[in-house]
């Protein structure tokens, strides 16, 4: 369990002061420091000015650029040169408002004024022949007066604006030719409560006469009352109405009596750079800080003593803050400190938790500081540690007595529960026994010595997580192996039975709470009992599965809580259960009811009923009746975000405590203090996202934004301007005329809308501050969804008027037309008629073809040899045959003559009808060349066969000459020899033999398409061995379309599949072959016929 801890170092002395001050510390703690640099999204790290203005933004001007902070984000204002509207130049160096909302800008190139409602700027230049145009282009200095009047402070001159007609006046004062600015923080303009116009240079301090137009100057002489230096960086007025002039060289106070200065020189004492004094600023709880080029301090305005704090440490990165420009706080009494290295924030509120975790040194306290354990009374805090020991620490004297096995006092370091006994005892429970303190003699004893019982190894190596006393004295001890009751004379088992049955829902007891009645809950590692200890009964609950939002949340139980209500409060590891004693419903709290985090590691109840838990994200406070939630963090002073399981405890006087990974917390929760003040809210940003792009419309609260036609997507951030911790603001949001209720966003400060109707919408928005206070009046825009013109409700009547007219016409045509249609209507009738009677005459001359047809097969059936003839001339054969069509253009063959089988596998030109007649011309030339003229070669009956096609289509007519032809796989088995001879037209034979293949290949020539005497076939005699398996095939098979890409089978695929069947049983075989061309094809229609015949021809 680690987190990153945020440390803050900071050097405090305390000083004692005059009686304006009296003896109090005038510099308070301060809370927590963050630093904002370019890396964060500021323009640059070189801040040059800042300004809050009056709707609570945070304005930071820079050498590169405008920044506008909104506690979340820093949107940049940067001069684009093809833009007259955006600001006028990057360099920033001062900042004010006027009374109409309007920002104004000093830079090195004019003055540019802020337009919040076009979210845009307007330029003043110097311009030496233009009319009312600046006296120099340089503004170092730029004030708006009560009357709204803006003054300028230029090198030379001043320059009052006057918005009301636009006109310029220009104020000379003294200047000195000769002496040349160090920077742009000598110079500056104040008005005080008086309405004196003070105006700062580089050559003293000036009154302007605004009547007259002139000056009264006062500089720095050897007179000890004068000003202390020329270089005046700042003048300033206290709440006390005293004028403070800040100097190249010291500080001074203005006493109007005498006309004359108090000199200051902070730094002679420290370091003589804390002389060059940048600013004075006081806080509104009367601090006053001085800003200078070595950090910022807190002034004694009476001694002119500082503390200094020039260096800052946070999260591990070391900020210094010397060359400080500019001071501002807001409205949560945070410091914003403006420096060349960045933009600093310091919370200056008292932190709402007291820490106890180091001592003056900075030295841990508590060993680790993890902390398992607590316990206090009287002043002394019992802390037990995990691994570190057991510590007794004294609040008042901050003495700590510390007890860990190195020194022999106690039996383990890992201290997870601490109780005292209503008899006084405070024991100890570790993970290798219970301890007792000895009152008397400050020391720790073991349990079963201290009690005088026959010792056991009940304890050892058993980790104690709680120690309770019910309401009759008895002890009762919550362990990783099981539940024990101590009644002072013996300690029996409890979650056994006297069978040793587990009675509980786990022997591993994390939590204990004692309920009313004799009721003792307890909770385990999966699951929560009921026990009463009247009669030994228990009552398990466990969540209901599936869960669905009752019952318990989670069965792993960390802590447990009987309210003073007699509820009981359940923490799991997947957040609160609380189960309603009248009603024995469970209600639930988690992230998303508001609790920072779903780890329930403890939970006590205060003085007034709410309940207060601590997790792994801070602590929450629960209000039961109101149900509402407020959560704590670092930033509120606790520990860090982690605690731990069963560290906290409640006082008899009402204070908490809760241990985590980096000490302790205590506080009283009356003391608590919330700011109930509602945030100031603003809309920040409205940006649209099209085809084109993303642009972004300005946005102000109260006002219309108008979204485009072509815009489908747009999104709305806004801010509660609490700058504390904005992470913690909440917001919650509710579009009229689209939603019916408020939509809850949690700390999300953006909102999107997709695809709305056109139409005009209200969008209201509230937030809270840190502290959950609710900003109810909110703030709102009116949204205007642009659309086409057809779409608008004026086209829509004009389209409906449209419709109405047309279908009128409509009518009035057809009526008029409704001879002629029923004129047509009749052609088309007799038309449609004639088309049936159509019909009808195919549908009888197809079932003639269809019928005729079919017969063809049943004669091309009966010319095929039977499957029972194939088999009885070769036993070990199978034929796969599946025709494309009724009748098929592929047909196999067989015959037997003395000691050799005639086999052949022929594929006619073309499928269906036109293949079946070649089939049948086929088989009469075959039986006639094998049976009547008696050839047995191969390659000769090949040749005849092509001679017979040849002489069958022998025409003397060109017209009806017949180009058919037959591919043959031919061959003649020798069973008595162990040969075959084959020989093929275009077709090949494979042998499979020791499982790879031969392939045999045939001629590349047709039988029938040859002229006789152009070609001879040719034949191969292969000798046979047992177990060779012969194919004879066409190529349907090979060329059929399919699998998952719808290619070819191929005879790479089906060379691969013989390999992979041909030791299978024919009949296994065929099947196979079979489903695989199914399994191929699919969804794709069979493009041939397919044959295929296998042959073992030595069995």
């Amino acid at each position: 369990m680690q987190i990153k801890r945020f440390v803050i170092v900071f050097v405090t002395v305390v000083l004692s002061f005059a009686p304006y001050w009296g003896n109090a510390q005038f510099v308070a703690p301060i809370n927590n420091v963050q630093r904002f640099s370019i890396d964060n999204g500021l323009s640059q790290s070189a801040v040059q000015s800042l300004y809050l203005d009056s709707k609570g933004f945070l304005w930071i001007g820079t050498q590169d650029g405008l920044n506008r902070y909104d506690g979340y984000s820093f949107k940049v204002y940067r001069n684009r040169p093809m833009d007259s509207t955006s600001v006028c130049n990057n360099y920033i160096y001062s900042i004010s408002e006027d009374s109409n909302g309007n920002m104004w800008f000093g830079t090195q190139e004019g003055v540019c004024r802020y337009n919040r409602s076009s979210d845009n700027f307007s330029n003043f230049y110097s311009i030496r022949t233009g009319k009312n145009s600046l006296s120099s282009k340089s503004v170092y200095y730029v004030y708006v007066d009560r009357l709204g009047k803006v003054w300028m402070k230029t090198f030379e001159t001043i320059n009052c604006f006057n918005p009301d007609n636009k006109s310029v006046t220009i104020y000379h004062h003294y200047n000195d030719p000769f002496n040349t600015a160090i920077n742009s923080n000598d110079f500056c303009i104040y008005e005080d409560k008086v309405g004196r116009l003070w105006v700062g240079t580089k050559d003293g301090l000036n009154i302007l006469d605004k009547k007259r137009g002139i000056f009264k100057r006062y500089s720095s002489n050897s007179n000890p009352s004068s000003l202390s230096n020329d270089r005046v960086k700042h003048i300033f007025e206290d709440s006390k109405g005293r004028l403070w002039v800040s100097t190249q060289d010291g500080i001074n106070l203005f006493d109007p009596k005498s006309d004359s200065f108090m000199r200051f020189f902070p730094g002679d004492k420290l370091h003589p750079g804390w002389n060059v004094a940048n600013l004075l600023f006081e806080c509104k709880r009367g601090d006053m800080w001085l800003a200078s080029d070595e950090g910022v301090a807190a002034f004694d305005p009476n001694t002119g003593r500082i503390i200094s704090y020039d260096k800052i440490f946070s999260v591990k990165q070391l900020s210094y803050t010397n060359t400080v420009t500019s001071i501002v706080e807001d409205a949560n009494s945070n410091l914003w400190i403006g420096t060349f290295q960045g933009l600093i924030k310091l919370d200056y509120r008292e932190p709402k938790f007291t820490t106890i975790s180091t001592n003056a040194s900075g030295v841990d306290l508590f060993g680790n500081n993890l902390i398992a354990s607590l316990y206090s009374e009287d002043g002394i805090i019992n802390v037990g540690t995990w691994g570190s020991g057991l510590y007794r620490y004294n609040r008042k004297s901050h003495a700590i007595k510390h007890f860990s096995t190195k020194s022999g006092q106690i039996v383990n370091d890992y201290i997870h529960s601490i109780c005292k006994t209503s008899w006084g005892d405070m024991l100890y429970g570790t993970r290798d026994g219970v301890m007792v303190f000895d009152e008397n003699r400050q020391l720790l004893v073991d349990f079963f010595q201290y009690y005088q019982i026959s010792p056991q190894s009940i304890f050892k190596g058993n980790r104690v997580n709680a120690i309770q006393e019910d309401s009759m004295g008895n002890l009762w001890f919550a362990t990783t192996y099981g539940l024990y009751r101590f009644n002072g004379q013996r300690l029996d088992r409890i979650d056994r039975d006297a069978n040793d049955s587990l009675l509980l829902t786990n022997s591993d007891i994390r939590a204990l709470a004692m309920g009313r009645s004799g009721t003792i809950w307890i909770g385990t590692a999966s699951g929560l009992n009921s026990f009463n200890s009247t009669n030994g009964t228990v009552k398990q609950i466990k969540r209901k599965e599936p869960y669905v939002g009752d019952g318990l949340l989670n069965n792993e139980i960390l802590s447990l809580l009987v309210d003073s209500r007699g509820s009981l409060w359940v923490g799991t590891i997947g957040g609160l259960s609380h189960l309603d004693p009248i009603s024995g419903k469970f209600s639930q709290y988690t992230e998303k009811e508001g609790l920072p985090n779903d780890l329930i590691y403890a939970i006590e109840e205060d003085g007034w009923g709410m309940i207060w838990v601590s997790t792994n994200r801070g602590i929450a406070k629960i209000d039961p009746e109101a149900l509402r939630i407020l959560k704590f963090d670092i930033h509120d002073g606790l520990q860090s975000y982690e605690y731990n399981v069963g560290a906290s405890f409640k006082s008899k006087s009402g204070e908490l405590f809760f241990g985590g990974i980096n000490g302790l917390n205590a506080f009283f929760p009356d003391s608590i203090k919330i700011n109930d003040i509602p945030p100031a809210m603003e809309f920040s940003s409205f940006k649209l996202y099209t085809h084109k792009g993303v642009s972004e419309l300005p946005v102000i609260n109260g006002g219309v934004n108008l979204v485009p036609k072509d815009c489908n997507f747009f999104t709305v951030e806004f801010s509660s301007l609490d700058f504390s911790t904005p992470s913690k603001n909440l917001y919650r949001y509710i579009l009229e005329g689209f939603d019916n209720q408020w939509v809850e966003l949690g700390p999300k400060n953006i909102v999107s809308f997709t695809n709305l109707r056109p139409g005009t919408y209200t969008l209201r928005v509230q937030g809270t501050n840190a502290d959950g206070v609710w900003n109810l009046m909110g703030i709102s825009i009116e949204i205007v969804i642009k659309t086409n013109f057809w779409n608008t409700q004026f086209a829509r009547g004009l389209f409906i008027v449209v419709f109405i007219l047309g279908v009128l016409f409509f009518l009035w045509f057809r009526t008029r037309g409704l001879r002629e249609s029923r004129r047509l209507l009749h052609e088309r009738e007799s038309a449609i008629a004639e088309v049936h009677k159509q019909k009808e005459e195919l549908v009888v001359k197809n079932k003639s073809i269809t019928d005729s047809i079919t017969y063809a097969k049943r004669i091309q059936e009966a010319l095929l040899p039977s499957m029972n003839l194939f088999k009885k001339i070769i036993p070990e054969s199978f034929i796969l045959y599946m025709p494309k069509d009724i009748v098929s253009g592929d047909f196999y063959w067989i015959n037997e003559t003395k000691d050799k089988i005639f086999v052949a596998v022929v594929d006619c030109t073309g499928h269906g009808v036109p293949g079946a007649f070649m089939s049948i011309i086929g088989f009469e030339l075959l039986r006639s060349i094998t049976t009547i003229q008696k050839v047995d070669d191969a390659a000769e009956i090949l040749n005849r066969l092509n001679k017979g096609v040849n002489e069958t289509f022998r025409t003397t007519d060109d017209d009806v000459a017949v180009k058919d032809g037959m591919d043959v796989a031919f061959c003649v088995i020798d069973k008595k020899a162990k040969k075959v001879q084959f020989s093929g037209a275009f077709n090949n034979m494979y042998i499979v033999r020791e499982d790879k293949i031969i392939e045999v290949k045939g001629d590349r020539y047709a039988v029938g398409l040859i002229a006789e005497g152009e070609h001879t076939f040719s034949s191969e005699m292969i000798d046979l061995e047992t177990g060779d398996m012969l194919y004879l095939f066409t190529d349907g098979f090979v060329d059929q379309f399919g699998g998952p890409e719808g290619k070819k089978y191929k005879f790479r695929r089906f060379r691969h599949l013989l390999l992979n069947i041909h030791s299978e049983p024919l009949d296994v075989q065929r099947r196979l072959l079979e489903e695989n061309m199914m399994d191929w094809r699919k969804g794709h229609e069979q493009v041939d016929d397919i044959l295929i015949i296998g042959i073992n021809p030595l069995v």
